[in-house]
């Protein structure tokens, strides 16, 4: 549910005096359709797209010591890893006639963070033995070992060029050295720097008087998986009094989160509603075994409690990519139809 580190696939530089005839051959070779000019957001574009054991190949008719953004003509993902692209390369004889030199970027690394950027890349750096660099240069430096990058964004999407802080860290220690030092320490990097990002437990309360609990939990385990926001660490059923003489079922979810409850709040009012204003069914947020009343979340502009549901809940949805929307909707129909029956 809450997805820290990402590791991109390989890059690799190769210059050509042939050009079209290379890109040519690699299109034959390899069955890539994903051809395309340089720049920086067609980068991240094919980083975040490809799977990691693919490789994004970069073509330059000039090959120096640092390789010049501006020197890099086009970008191809070839869907195939490392190893296989570089055997299958030295047995084809007409691909590697047109090849002047071929070289490696090192291994590349996304980090997702809360906290203060600037504290958290300072740490990392110290941590790893690294230097800090401008991330718009990174790719310029043919080396060896490692280059870890930060975001605030979720990991389990496509990656904008603009998601990446301005600063990463490189370091000479391989690739496999620094994931497995980060997979031990990525919660300690999380919220560096920031006192307002704090790990908290909340207690989340599901009522539905047509008892269908399943159906609310699956949409609920949905938006917190989509947002990367926290874990859900524990779920129990359990009984609340409606009156003196009435209790009702209650379905409970332990959730743990570097948000803030009032910001967990705003999605749970939000999912409460339907966007024609219908309300499907309640959800009582504890901190500390204090309830987290709706007025917290309140706005200006917006003055019942029906409007304001429908409010977050359009707000939560542009968090959504478009077939995370459609997943939404689909789960928030069956709810509706469950209604019915």
């Amino acid at each position: 549910m809450l997805n820290l580190i990402r590791e991109l696939c390989t890059i690799v530089i190769v210059e050509t005096s042939s050009m079209n005839e290379l890109m040519d051959e690699l299109e034959i070779n390899f069955g890539t359709n994903r051809k395309v000019r340089f720049s920086n957001d067609n980068l991240y574009g094919l980083l975040s797209d490809a799977q990691k054991d693919e490789i994004v190949v970069l073509l330059t008719q000039k090959m120096g010591d640092e390789v010049k953004q501006i020197d890099v003509e086009y970008m191809m993902l070839i869907p195939t890893n490392l190893e296989r692209f570089s055997s299958r390369l030295m047995n084809k004889p007409i691909a590697k006639s047109f090849i002047t030199e071929i070289r490696f970027l090192p291994k590349l690394i996304v980090m997702r963070v809360a906290g203060n950027m600037d504290a958290t890349i300072n740490k990392i750096s110290e941590d790893i033995e690294g230097t800090i660099e401008n991330t718009v240069g990174a790719i310029e430096k043919i080396s060896n070992g490692t280059v870890v990058f930060i975001t605030d964004s979720a990991l389990h999407r496509s990656i904008d060029v603009n998601d990446i802080f301005e600063k990463c860290v490189r370091t000479s220690k391989s690739f496999s050295s620094i994931m497995d030092y980060l997979n031990a320490q990525d919660f300690r990097y999380l919220t560096v720097g920031n006192s307002k990002y704090e790990w908290t437990e909340l207690t989340i309360k599901i009522y539905d008087s047509y008892g269908r609990y399943d159906l609310h939990y699956n949409r609920l385990h949905f938006v917190f998986e989509k947002l990367e926001i926290g874990m859900i660490i524990g779920e129990a059923w359990g009984t609340d009094s409606a009156s003196i003489f009435q209790s009702v079922d209650v379905y409970q979810v332990r959730f743990f989160t570097f948000k803030s409850p009032t910001e967990i709040k705003r999605i749970l009012v939000g999912l409460e509603y339907l966007h024609n204003a219908e309300r499907i069914c309640d959800y009582d947020l504890f901190y500390k075994r204090k309830k987290i009343h709706w007025d917290k979340v309140r706005i200006d502009n917006v003055k019942g409690k029906v409007e304001l549901g429908v409010y977050w809940r359009s707000k939560l949805i542009e968090n959504f990519s478009e077939n995370e929307k459609i997943v939404f909707i689909e789960l928030e129909n069956e709810i509706a139809q469950s209604k019915l029956k």
